[in-house]
């Protein structure tokens, strides 16, 4: 009998052995997981930070090279302008450079200064649409309970109704007649 306790307390300290190992095993399992997935997560952030730095570097190129080719069209436009007025003062090209360098206040003040247009020349002016139909005073409007209701006298009302005149009689087939 003394054996038989020994393998019993043996076996149930195996037992629990086991089950505690297993719960060891199992709790350093997740904390193993947590890590891989807190790395992952540092590594996403670091590499959306990159992708971040690399748009904003990109575009504030863009931005550069944009107004560099703003600046150098602009010197073209008035070295092309100078030069017409010094070789042909007197042409229309070099007279069209040049007023396309003078400020656009003066295009607006000379576009006031025109005669303005006769009421016959002048085009009219668009309206909106309209979101109703024209129609007589006496009519019914198109938001009222009656409107496109016939109305039918005590004549109609006591009529029976007739039948289609599209039908013909002769070619229709009654019961018991073939």
């Amino acid at each position: 009998m003394e054996q038989e306790t020994i393998w019993i307390i043996a076996v149930v300290a195996l037992a629990v052995g086991v089950l505690i190992g297993y719960l060891m095993g199992k709790s350093g399992g997740n904390e193993t997981r947590r890590r891989i997935l807190e790395d992952e997560l540092k590594g996403s952030r670091a590499e959306m930070d990159r992708y971040k730095q690399e748009v904003t570097s990109h575009f504030e190129q863009t931005a550069n090279l944009v107004n560099e080719l703003t600046e150098q069209y602009r010197k073209v436009h008035q070295h092309l302008a100078t030069g017409a007025q010094n070789l042909c003062p007197d042409q229309t090209p070099g007279r069209a450079l040049q007023s396309s360098l003078q400020p656009k206040l003066e295009a607006t003040q000379n576009s006031a200064t025109q005669p303005v247009k006769a009421k016959e020349e002048a085009e009219p002016t668009p309206e909106a649409p309209k979101d109703w139909a024209p129609k007589k005073p006496d009519d019914e409007g198109t938001l009222s309970d009656r409107y496109g209701l016939k109305k039918s006298t005590d004549s109609d009302l006591n009529k029976p109704p007739q039948p289609d005149p599209g039908l013909n009689d002769d070619e229709t087939e009654k019961p018991g007649q073939k």
